[in-house]
């Protein structure tokens, strides 16, 4: 069997890892960002963004022209954010809460560079490490929400081994 890349199965991972975390009550954690068009709920939320990634491959091995085993290279984004509506609380809390929050991310791929991946033929190898970008974005929104959203990247470095 063939694989064409390792990103599925990296972000499952991922997102299993950090489910596994120890959050504040109510947080959400997802494969995919917890919204529906523009609306925006408030609550406590970890997600991978699904945005454009961009792949580096290696190519280690060929079988002719086909290529055997490769190694590819690329970025995923995870998002934390504490959101509430003004009642609940003021920026400041929004900003420690989405900090802690952070700081889980941060821990979970620290701890464990394979995301708990067992190797199979096709996937021999999955490593991840903080990539060192991010953003933080806060302030009210929606007109009536107050919220903190802080970014990382997460570098994944796998090695595909396609069956010929």
């Amino acid at each position: 069997m063939s694989i064409g890349t390792s990103i599925p199965t990296v972000k499952g991972l991922l997102v299993d890892a950090l489910s596994a975390r120890t959050w504040p009550t109510g947080t959400v954690v997802g494969y995919d960002p917890p919204r529906f068009a523009e609306h925006v709920e408030a609550g406590l939320n970890v997600f991978l963004l699904n945005d454009a990634v961009d792949i580096d491959h290696d190519v280690d091995v060929f079988n002719g022209s086909n290529p055997v085993e490769f190694e590819e290279t690329y970025e995923l984004t995870v998002v934390v954010e504490s959101v509430t509506d003004t009642d609940g609380g003021d920026q400041r809390d929004r900003d420690t809460e989405a900090a802690a929050m952070l700081a889980e991310v941060v821990d979970t791929v620290a701890s464990d560079p394979t995301l708990g991946h067992t190797a199979t033929a096709e996937l021999p190898q999955i490593g991840v490490h903080l990539a060192g970008g991010g953003s933080y974005e806060g302030g009210r929104g929606a007109g009536y929400l107050v919220g903190a959203r802080q970014t990382i990247d997460v570098e994944v470095t796998a090695t595909i081994a396609n069956q010929t």
